[in-house]
C-alpha cells in the first residue's frame, strides 16, 4: 500500500448530498485512492480493497479491519448521491455491486457508470488530498468538512449557507434546533480536524435577524505542527 495514496474527486462530488457511515466512507475513499483519475473508468471500474491495506491505513487490528470491511459492505449498495444544478437534481449510486471475500480478505467494489465522471477523466475543477491525512479521523461529518476545506484551501475561507450545510450532509430532518446541530455536528467536527488533521480553523455564524443562516469558515494547515513530524 502507498501511504501517500491520493483521493481525487470532482468538485461537484465534494459539494454533493450524501451520507455514509465511517466504515463506508473509509472503504469508498480507499477504492477512490486506487483509481487513475486522468484515465477513463473502463477497466478500473472494479476495485479491490484488502483487509491488510485497510488495517494499515487506519491503524486497526486485523480483527477490527475484517469487521469494519464487512460492516461497510452491508449497506453500501443502497447508498446514493444527489448532485444539483440550475435545472434540477441527479440521483445515483456509488456502486452497482459489492462483494465481501472473507476467506481471501478483501472487498470488491464495482463503481457505477454514473459516478465515473466524478472520479475519472478529471482534468480541472477537482480536489485532491492524501488519504493518510484522514487516517485517524472518525467523524463522517469531519471527513466531509475536511474535503470542503481542501476544495477551497488556496482561498483559505468559505461561506456555507445553513441550507447547503444541511443539504450536503443530509441533515435537513435531523438536529432541527440549531443548538443541537452546533453541539453535535459542527463543533465536534472542527475539534477533531484541529486535533487529528493538522488544521487551524476559525468560524463565525452569519445571522439574519436572530436566525443563523450560514457560516464563515477560515482554515489553514498548521505548518508549525508539520515541522515537528
Amino acid at each position: 500500500m502507498n501511504e501517500s495514496s491520493l483521493v481525487v474527486k470532482s468538485n461537484h462530488l465534494i459539494e454533493a448530498s450524501y451520507k455514509l457511515s465511517l466504515n463506508e466512507q473509509r472503504l469508498i475513499l480507499m477504492a477512490i485512492s486506487q483509481l487513475r483519475n486522468r484515465r477513463p473508468m473502463g477497466s478500473q471500474k472494479i476495485q479491490q480493497v484488502t483487509a491488510l491495506d485497510y488495517q494499515e491505513m487506519f491503524g486497526l487490528s486485523q480483527k477490527n479491519a475484517y469487521r469494519e470491511l464487512k460492516a461497510a459492505t452491508d449497506n453500501l449498495f443502497q447508498r446514493d448521491i444527489k448532485t444539483y444544478d440550475d435545472k434540477g437534481m441527479d440521483r445515483f449510486r456509488w456502486v452497482e455491486r459489492v462483494r465481501y471475500e472473507k476467506k481471501e480478505g478483501f472487498v470488491e467494489l464495482h463503481f457505477t457508470d454514473s459516478i465515473a465522471p466524478y472520479l475519472t477523466k478529471i482534468y480541472k475543477n477537482f480536489t485532491q488530498y492524501e488519504l493518510k491525512k484522514l487516517s485517524n479521523v472518525k467523524s463522517t461529518y469531519a471527513i466531509r468538512l475536511f474535503e470542503m476545506f481542501k476544495r477551497w484551501e488556496q482561498k483559505g475561507e468559505r461561506f456555507i449557507t445553513m441550507a447547503d450545510y444541511r443539504k450536503w450532509f443530509e441533515l435537513e430532518n435531523k438536529y432541527k434546533l440549531y443548538s443541537d446541530l452546533r453541539k453535535r455536528v459542527i463543533e465536534p467536527a472542527i475539534a477533531e480536524l484541529e486535533e487529528k488533521a493538522n488544521l487551524t480553523i476559525s468560524w463565525d455564524e452569519k445571522k439574519k435577524g436572530r436566525k443563523v443562516v450560514g457560516f464563515d469558515f477560515m482554515f489553514e494547515e498548521n505548518q508549525q505542527t508539520d515541522m515537528f513530524k
